[in-house]
């Protein structure tokens, strides 16, 4: 099922070449790597909101290549229309995209500045579908049991020191299952945060416009989303 498709354009800026004809100038754009491998990641990051109401387009940004082929800015410069879809376009480029840096005359790699495009197509035949998504109750109280002292002394000696953890949400509103969005970089730190916050989260269920539960989905980030993204960048 397609869902998005990744485009990309790229227009890279290099630093100004002064060489002379006897130079060799080993100057070159950024180049995608392994777009197999992480452009599925993009495509799969259809925000539910833009699902939910039916919203699809074309988002173009202009992403910052570091010197690590990382993508550690974005801005959209067509909107798709959709702010959750033009959001969601940066996140997956920030979180997800790999590049061979740019380099200089000399061969050394350079930050450089790319046209990125992802085209949001929604499945065929979907038709919005607005509903209420899993709330919480009492999430201070929780987040508190489940991120106690022992949790934030172990995920500070992680290299990351921030995770995102997925919980599937049933119709009782209950959590019966959980997954890593962003993995704190301890598995096993990873396994027992899962476990319990299966324990103490409680939820309303999602519900549909008349009135029934369905199940659903929740993040919890550690210690917020903002932070989780500036883990990624690094």
């Amino acid at each position: 099922m397609r869902v998005a498709a990744l485009m990309p354009i790229i227009v890279s800026s290099l630093v100004a070449s002064g060489a002379t004809a006897q130079e060799e100038d080993r100057s070159r754009a950024a180049t995608p790597i392994a777009v197999a491998d992480w452009g599925p990641k993009v495509q799969q990051d259809y925000p539910s909101l833009a699902l939910r109401n039916g919203e699809q387009g074309t988002v173009t940004m202009r992403i910052t290549i570091d010197v690590t082929g990382r993508v550690s800015a974005c801005e959209v410069t067509t909107s798709s229309g959709s702010t959750s879809l033009d959001a969601a376009g940066c996140r997956a480029m920030m979180i997800h995209a790999r590049f061979n840096p740019a380099l200089d005359k000399n061969g050394n790699p350079i930050a450089s500045t790319s046209t990125q495009s992802i085209r949001y197509l929604l499945p065929e035949g979907a038709k919005p579908m607005h509903f209420a998504p899993p709330s919480p109750i009492d999430e201070s109280e929780w987040r508190n049991k489940v991120f106690d002292e022992a949790f934030v002394t172990d995920i500070e000696a992680t290299e990351t020191g921030s995770a995102l953890f997925l919980l599937t949400i049933d119709e009782q509103g209950a959590p019966v299952g959980c997954g890593m969005l962003w993995p704190s970089g301890d598995a096993d730190l990873d396994r027992r945060t899962c476990g319990r916050l299966l324990a103490q989260a409680r939820f309303l269920p999602a519900r549909l416009k008349d009135g029934d539960t369905i199940p659903g989905s929740y993040s919890v980030a550690y210690p917020s989303l903002e932070a989780v993204k500036a883990s990624s960048q690094n």
